[in-house]
């Protein structure tokens, strides 16, 4: 059984490390050659996962954070975990984090509708994430659109009236 306030905890802290890894880099950077420095985005699960260990929050909460970029296919980072080797809720973490960036703000980009971020997902099934959890996160959705946070909602909203 999933434990609810588990998941939720590593869902609200699983980009924790995105902090330490920008305070670590601004340091850094000025003492490190250019082919030295490595990249913030792929540093933060783990360095995440460090700085929880020595909080006393269990030890599950800091294995979601370092695996939820983990990928179905073993080409996620930091450890190429693949299929069920990703902790289960690491992996129902990447999923939520990731319809969550795609209809909010994404970098570069407006938001998208919540149609067209479950085609992204779904089409990212295999390679990305885990099917069966995909297709249950669709199901999902699709079932709850109308208690989605509003700016996903107005997203899909204003999809519809497009002419």
């Amino acid at each position: 059984p999933i434990n609810p306030d588990l998941l939720f905890a590593a869902a609200f802290l699983h980009d924790i490390g995105k902090a330490v890894s920008a305070l670590h880099h601004s340091s850094d950077e000025q003492h490190q050659a250019p082919s030295t420095q490595t990249d913030p985005l792929k540093e933060h699960p783990d360095r995440g996962a460090l700085l929880l260990r020595h909080t006393g929050l269990s030890a599950e909460i800091s294995q979601i954070i370092l695996c939820h970029h983990e990928r179905w296919d073993g080409q996620g980072f930091p450890h190429g975990l693949q299929a069920e080797g990703i902790p289960f809720l690491a992996r129902i973490v990447a999923l939520a984090q990731t319809f969550d960036h795609l209809t909010t703000d994404p970098p570069d980009s407006s938001p998208l509708s919540v149609d067209e971020a479950i085609d992204r997902i779904s089409s990212q099934a295999h390679t990305y994430f885990d099917p069966t959890l995909t297709n249950l996160f669709v199901q999902v959705i699709n079932e709850c659109k109308h208690s989605l946070p509003p700016l996903a909602i107005a997203a899909t909203t204003a999809e519809h009236r497009k002419p």
